[in-house]
């Protein structure tokens, strides 16, 4: 089962949280404030997949951009994971219940 990054939506395995991450990297997962993959970058503001973007297909875009993803599964996931703690898995069932994964 996998927990969303709810700032650009990488999917994370649970043990990925135990065995990949800080204990810092998987609160602040947790929390909805990133994950390694998207912390300390821009979003991208542009309206199209990244496979139609002239500047992806020029190999002129930043890879550090991403796209934002809904709000609402921030605000979620952050009030499941204060409410669930420690309890991965847990949090897991609950987003992936709330349509969020």
């Amino acid at each position: 089962m996998d927990i969303l990054c709810t700032r650009c939506g990488e999917p994370w395995d649970v043990f990925s949280l135990v065995d990949d991450m800080s204990p810092e990297e998987a609160k602040d997962l947790k929390a909805g404030h990133g994950c390694p993959c998207c912390v300390n970058k821009e979003p991208c503001d542009k309206d199209i997949p990244c496979e139609e973007c002239p500047e992806y297909l020029n190999s002129r875009c930043q890879a550090k951009k991403f796209k934002p993803i809904n709000e609402d599964g921030r605000y979620v996931q952050k009030a499941l994971a204060d409410i669930l703690g420690d309890d991965i898995d847990g949090l897991a069932a609950e987003m992936e219940d709330a349509g969020f994964t």
